[in-house]
């Protein structure tokens, strides 16, 4: 049926299958507003990032235009960030609630748009209802840095729609919306490049815009034409796409160095054997995992196996394209839109595979099943009651285990936890999960994960170097040495190791070493912000305030928004009776930080690592007045104050810490330091 002649579904039904989708989507992913953030991504999006904390103003939103160094170019993606900063002061609840919304409005334009498209409302719930129940999708919801997964696949949804009503109603102005929408998801996630191929195969069906209204025997002929045709109208979708992909290619620092230390066989192989693998989490979606490590070696026969499931798969649906067209269209925009992310090029850390890649690519699965099952059923009046019973039981099954999934991603431990226990032991997973433990100030635990990921990557530098933070942390300086000194035996040139065995000096009271060591980090890295702030609090200490006001000053030349710089800058100023100005970088300080305990504590750590006992003391009590029902500023605090050797005010700050959290490990640990301390014999 020509799609201008296609019965449009009635509004009261559409309305009602959306209630249910929006209702089902909340059911599946209840209790996520309960997770915390995790340090993978969330850190760099969220809670680290003080572009985005400082919410929307007119410096944070020209720093989300222009912003290229540490991701792709997603404005879009940055500003909603903000913008839960501005609603929810960006805090958990409401960015988790924010992405529950958006998935939930995702499984309804994709209902609309199927629904519209082929005027049959009830394969389109179903296909929808696959889409918001199905776990694989958890990933890409309940993880805060994966906003740009769930918001560019509104914008992709939303440009099928605007183009689908441009063809059904000959409307200009909605192809210019359509346009506008695919510009606005390229915005949000490069991703988004795959709609004009999405576009021609609905042309094909549902909207059989291939096929020539004229005489039959012309078909042949105008058939290519058309094709032809067609594929011009979307020129004005294909060229910002290529705008896009070339920006990715050329600014993001990962793109060829990453590409380029995988061989190109291995990364064949791993792409073919990975849509194997998306079909298996299709039917059986169980042992999902944040990260699916990147295989060192693929045996012959899984490529072999895998490619050779695919071509019958594929032939299989170009046999049924007249039965049933909407397998082969569901299957082309299957195997075409997971194509960009198989690993053939790659960015930053890659993985074999990822469930937060399935989230458009599994629409096209979504379809074909629907219409699948729609086309077996439609004339076996015999069968449907059955067919009915078995979706219903399906989607149940698919609701319990998404709603189990999201209790994974509770927090960094818990995800990557669950990661290494489903079957995928990874060094990245093991190194997030140690330092997740070490700001829980549970480094013993945090050691034995480090060690792990050790023994799957001994030539990994960063659990290595890790390592040492841990013991250090625990006082055990002889055995950091020993960590970072095997790190840079191995790695000479890596700038944090160099950093931390300078902090380690520092409290070893080997400042000289320790400014040696900085200058080496400079060297291998000169304009690294941190280093630059560390080089500048040993000024601060040795009274230099000279020296370090100019190195701050390097340090927010890089990065404007860096507190921990804003801060010591506004220490050295009023050192140097610059009382005006130094408020003006204290103020901006506790702007950046305000809404970011994390970021707060983070500076405090730097501080007391780097000698300067007494301003983070300063900045720790400022952290508990900001933050007072949070257990880890005390528990901070605390620490501190058993470092400057304050062991009542310690005491105090530690015991409040335990009332508001009693598991709080840390906070265990240093009290014991202190039972220890205050039982040992004293020296004659």
């Amino acid at each position: 049926m020509h799609p201008n002649l296609t019965q449009s579904p009635p509004r009261p039904l559409l309305g009602v299958q959306a209630i249910l989708l929006a209702v089902l989507s909340l059911l599946a992913y209840w209790g996520l507003w309960n997770n915390e953030f995790i340090t993978f991504d969330d850190a760099l999006y969220i809670t680290n990032n003080p572009h985005v904390l400082s919410g929307l103003t007119s410096e944070s939103v020209a720093w989300a235009f222009s912003s290229t160094t540490t991701t792709y170019w997603h404005p879009l993606t940055w500003l909603s960030h903000m913008l839960d900063v501005e609603s929810f002061g960006g805090t958990p609840p409401g960015t988790h609630m924010v992405s529950m919304a958006i998935h939930a409005l995702n499984a309804i334009l994709l209902h609309l748009l199927l629904a519209k498209a082929t005027g049959r409302p009830w394969p389109a719930l179903f296909a929808a209802l696959l889409f918001a129940l199905h776990p694989i999708n958890v990933d890409s919801v309940a993880w805060a840095a994966e906003r740009k997964n769930v918001l560019s696949s509104l914008f992709f949804l939303l440009t099928l729609i605007a183009y689908l009503e441009y063809v059904q109603l000959r409307s200009r102005t909605r192809y210019v919306l359509a346009v506008s929408f695919m510009v606005m998801g390229l915005m949000c996630k490069p991703s988004v490049v795959v709609a004009p191929c999405v576009m021609l195969l609905l042309d094909w069906w549902p909207l059989n815009r291939f096929r020539p209204s004229g005489d039959i025997t012309t078909l042949k002929r105008f058939h290519w034409r058309k094709a032809w045709l067609l594929a011009a109208e979307k020129l004005p979708f294909v060229i910002p796409a290529l705008v896009v992909a070339l920006l990715v290619t050329s600014t993001v620092p990962t793109f060829h160095s990453s590409t380029m230390e995988v061989a190109p066989l291995l990364r064949l192989e791993n792409a073919i054997v990975g849509y194997a693998r998306y079909l298996g989490l299709f039917l059986w979606p169980t042992d999902l995992s944040i990260l699916y490590p990147f295989p060192m070696s693929i045996p012959w026969w899984q490529p072999v196996a895998a490619g050779a499931l695919g071509l019958v798969l594929t032939l299989l649906a170009v046999r049924l394209r007249h039965a049933c067209p909407a397998i082969l269209v569901g299957w082309l925009w299957f195997a075409g839109t997971l194509a960009p992310v198989s690993g053939i090029l790659r960015i930053g850390l890659w993985p074999a595979i990822a469930d937060r890649f399935a989230y458009l690519p599994f629409m096209g699965l979504y379809l074909a099943v629907a219409w699948g099952g729609w086309t077996l059923i439609r004339h076996r009046a015999a069968l449907q009651p059955l067919a009915a019973a078995m979706a219903v039981c399906w989607l149940a099954v698919l609701l319990v285990l998404t709603n189990t999934h999201v209790k994974n991603y509770k927090d960094t431990v818990t995800v990557f936890s669950h990661a290494v226990e489903s079957g995928f032991p990874s060094a990245t997973g093991y190194t997030n999960m140690g330092l997740a433990l070490m700001d829980r100030q549970q480094y013993h635990k945090a050691i034995d994960a480090f060690q792990r990921a050790l023994k799957i990557n001994p030539d990994m530098p960063q659990p290595l170097s890790n390592l040492g933070v841990a013991e250090a942390r625990l006082g055990n300086f002889e055995a950091a040495e020993r960590f970072y000194m095997e790190t840079l035996a191995r790695h000479p040139r890596q700038h944090k190791t160099l950093n931390n065995l300078a902090l380690l000096r520092i409290r070893q009271g080997r400042r000289e070493e320790a400014r040696e060591l900085l200058e080496k980090a400079l060297e291998a890295e000169p304009e690294t912000p941190s280093t630059l702030a560390n080089m500048a609090s040993q000024m601060m200490y040795l009274r230099r305030y000279d020296e370090a006001v100019r190195l701050l000053q390097r340090a927010l030349k890089v990065d404007p928004y860096l507190a921990e710089a804003h801060y010591n800058l506004g220490l050295s100023l009023n050192a140097q009776g610059h009382h005006d100005k130094a408020m003006i970088h204290i103020q901006r300080t506790l702007d950046l930080v305000s809404r970011s305990p994390e970021l707060m504590l983070h500076i405090c750590r730097m501080l007391t690592d780097g000698g300067l006992l007494e301003e983070s003391l300063t900045l720790c009590r400022m952290a508990v007045q900001y933050f007072p029902g949070l257990a880890r500023t005390h528990a901070e605090l605390g620490r501190v104050l058993l470092e400057s050797g304050r062991n009542i005010e310690a005491e105090a700050a530690l015991r409040r810490a335990l009332e508001l959290q009693p598991d709080l490990v840390g906070a265990k640990a240093n009290l014991e330091r202190l039972s220890q301390a205050a039982s040992a014999p004293t020296p004659p």
